[in-house]
């Protein structure tokens, strides 16, 4: 059931400061203080609304709660230092969790705190424990604010673009997250809600941006990728601390290589020292070695007449919603037509040759599950290349001459084609003034086809 805090006055949003995912300030018209909110710990929000703020904080649907024990003094605190007077507390519970919203009068205005926790009870503790103002509290929201911003002031200097660099990495660090169940190191999430577990290329990405900020967190978010692989080498699209080692169905666009390189390349810059990284690179080869022979074996041409790589299922491409993966044609084909197999992957007839090829079977929702896709290949090919860098640093000849292999052979396959040499891939896919007889002669001049739905032509970036 969701919950929500309400955080109302007309003016905090005129005098608002600053406003990341973890911290809020404002100098809101009439008050002497900055109104403040941060998270103190993960279970933990703690704020001070100053007087002649004229806001309020609530806590929509709440009901009341008895006066929680007084609030745990900091270690070493002085017995002065504590306010007085009771915290007033309400709470909103479902199932095994609960929220309470405690607040206290202190000098100059309201403090107050918003705790989880598995009772009704437990929760208004911890949240009284930031209805709390002076030396002997627990929880020292102006330290918190403090250590909640530090990391903007290291943001190199943006210009003009400063708020949105901060921005940027505000959006970072809200889906930053710490060692959970089986992944056992940081990792990261696209956003919180509805994705919110780690997903493989998306992960990638975050490596690549949190490489300018800290290489050791960059390196993190991709050792918890390459941690949760499968028993056979695969991973997945996505994995939970409960999922990670799991056997795999769907994959994603193989950019391990490539976080795995550019993280190296930053780590060497920023100074971390070489057996670190080594260390790094070590870990790292024969897991992607593993996962990229993983999708050779499992998304290559069934047929091995191209060296295409095929998406099994339209989200697996990165490009979820994309026309590409969309039936187009008589869905209610003639079992054993030509169109039947556009359609079943060549299960209608009893030679399919124009669906099998790209085993495409029809999706639960209309959709072609299977395409040999160039963009799945190109991917690949700089995968190997990196991949084979990587071997030459660790000195590893065979792997690096394999890997070589591999990058060279979607290149070379196109080069025969651009020389005539052979059939190896089909042309472009027919163009509006194409009729059925140039069909038919394009037909017999190749009889190779790798396309979406069976059609005999190369896939386009642009929908027919």
């Amino acid at each position: 059931m969701p919950r929500t805090l309400r955080v109302h006055g007309t003016g905090l949003r005129a005098g608002l400061l600053v406003a990341t995912s973890e911290a809020i300030l404002s100098a809101p018209t009439g008050a002497r203080q900055q109104f403040q909110m941060a998270w103190a710990a993960t279970d933990l929000l703690a704020g001070f609304t100053p007087a002649g703020a004229n806001a309020t904080i609530t806590l929509v649907g709440a009901v009341s709660l008895p006066p929680p024990p007084p609030p745990a003094r900091a270690r070493g605190g002085a017995p002065g230092g504590m306010p007085s007077g009771t915290p007033t507390c309400v709470h909103s519970s479902a199932e095994a969790e609960s929220l309470a919203l405690c607040s206290r009068a202190v000098s100059g205005g309201t403090a107050w705190g918003l705790a989880m926790g598995r009772s009704a009870k437990g929760a208004a503790a911890r949240a009284s424990s930031a209805a709390c103002s002076g030396a002997g509290c627990a929880v020292q929201l102006p330290a918190v604010v403090a250590t909640r911003l530090s990391p903007y002031a290291a943001l190199p200097d943006g210009g003009r673009y400063q708020p949105l660099l901060a921005k940027a990495l505000s959006v970072m660090r809200v889906n930053a997250l710490s060692a959970e169940g089986k992944i056992r190191q940081r990792w990261s999430t696209p956003d919180r809600t509805p994705h919110r577990y780690m997903w493989l290329w998306d992960s990638c990405y975050h490596s690549l941006a949190a490489n300018h900020l800290d290489p050791t967190l960059g390196w993190e978010y991709v050792a918890s990728v390459l941690a949760a692989a499968a028993p056979d080498g695969a991973i997945a699209i996505e994995r939970t601390p409960t999922s990670a080692g799991a056997a795999v169905d769907q994959t994603q666009p193989p950019l391990l290589s490539w976080a795995v390189h550019e993280n190296w390349k930053r780590a060497v810059a920023a100074g971390v020292a070489a057996a670190t990284v080594r260390a790094r690179l070590e870990y790292a080869q024969p897991r992607l070695a593993a996962y990229l022979r993983w999708d050779l074996a499992h998304r290559s041409d069934a047929t091995g007449r191209t060296p295409l790589l095929r998406w099994n299922f339209g989200t697996e491409s990165g490009m979820d919603n994309s026309p590409r993966f969309d039936l187009d044609g008589d869905t209610n084909a003639k079992a054993g037509s030509l169109d039947s197999a556009r359609f079943d992957g060549g299960k209608g007839g009893q030679t399919g040759e124009m669906g099998s090829l790209d085993g495409g079977e029809l999706g639960k929702m209309g959709e072609i599950d299977s395409l040999l896709a160039v963009d799945f290949s190109v991917f690949m090919v700089r995968e190997a290349k990196l991949l084979a860098e990587v071997s030459v640093e660790l000195g590893n000849r065979s792997e690096a001459l394999f890997w070589r292999s591999v990058e060279h052979q979607p290149p070379r396959a196109c080069a025969a084609v651009g020389r005539g040499d052979g059939a190896v891939l089909r042309p472009p896919c027919r163009g509006p003034g194409d009729d059925q007889k140039q069909r038919e002669r394009h037909k017999q001049r190749s009889p190779h086809r790798s396309l979406k739905g069976g059609r005999g032509c190369v896939e386009r970036g642009s929908r027919r």
